[in-house]
């Protein structure tokens, strides 16, 4: 009888002490999107974009709130195309069906408005060595590189294959392709960068 009040004792114990930590764990969380909202206002993000990231917010997806401070908005670039005709063709060939665009030069002609567009929905940022863009309402993403003249991809992400690559690596799927540009790009650029939080 002892073993079993003692066994009873340490149960309810650890579920305190999981509750406790479940607890700590929220309360960070709502700090942090708490921190997010307050930035978004200072910087003057709203719209649609804000709509989306606060709903990313509300689910429970972990934004780092730097991520809002580094966010380049309502910011376009006059690029020069691609580095190079060879990549340009390889690019067009491989995106261009997702637009439903005829020729390689319809493919350049879109990919160089979407980069000087300032749009309000467009979400970017500089890393290292690239300008990464998203736009989540027409679902459009694009690299420039970082002198903000060249452009090094620009498709429309299929969150379908976003998801079974996560998939094959046993991680959970991505619940938007916004979650998956703030995630793989934006986490990866602060991993691999010497950018100091």
């Amino acid at each position: 009888m002892r073993t079993l009040v003692i066994s009873l004792l340490l149960i309810s114990n650890l579920f305190v002490f999981a509750a406790g930590k479940k607890c700590k764990d929220l309360d960070a969380k709502v700090i942090r999107a708490i921190e997010s909202q307050k930035i978004m206002s200072q910087r003057g993000i709203k719209g649609e974009i804000r709509q989306e990231m606060t709903s990313l917010l509300d689910r429970g997806v972990e934004i780092d709130p730097m991520f809002f401070q580094h966010m380049i908005y309502r910011k376009g670039f006059k690029t020069t195309g691609f580095k190079d005709k060879n990549l340009l063709v390889g690019h067009a060939k491989k995106h261009g069906d997702e637009f439903n665009f005829a020729s390689d030069r319809q493919y350049l002609r879109n990919a160089e408005k979407f980069a000087r567009s300032s749009d309000d929905n467009i979400i970017s940022f500089r890393s290292k060595n690239d300008i990464y863009r998203y736009n989540p309402v027409s679902n459009e993403f694009q690299v420039i590189e970082r002198s903000g003249k060249v452009i090094g991809t620009y498709y429309r992400p299929d969150l379908r294959k976003l998801n079974a690559a996560r998939k094959r690596e046993n991680l959970p799927p991505f619940k938007s392709v916004t979650e998956w540009f703030i995630k793989n790009k934006w986490e990866r650029f602060v991993l691999n960068s010497d950018f100091k939080k």
